[in-house]
């Protein structure tokens, strides 16, 4: 059995070229949204304000004073201090700033 090969005729130019860019940018459309290219890759710059470390103060404290209201377990407040300020542990010293991040 033979085959025979089918010839198609472009009737008008300017349509095929219309169809072809509409394919490309559906095609293109797809690419971006299943590779994420319409997501923003930004970094978002973090709000705060500094703190300056008083006698008597420590971490919790002004985890509570300052962030009391955005996250409601302490201990996750003070974690974020901590990695917010890059500290190794939670013990602060008279007249370090501290920066507590806003919302």
């Amino acid at each position: 059995m033979e085959r025979t090969r089918t010839h198609f005729r472009i009737k008008s130019k300017v349509r095929f070229i219309i169809f072809i860019t509409i394919v490309l940018l559906g095609m293109l459309t797809v690419f971006n949204m299943t590779m994420g290219a319409d997501q923003a890759n930004g970094e978002t710059v973090q709000k705060y304000i500094t703190v300056e470390v008083a006698a008597g103060d420590t971490l919790w404290d002004i985890a509570d004073e300052y962030m009391s209201d955005t996250d409601s377990d302490m201990r996750h407040a003070v974690y974020t201090l901590q990695k917010f300020n890059e500290l190794d542990t939670a013990n602060v010293n008279i007249g370090q700033q501290i920066k507590v991040p806003i919302s």
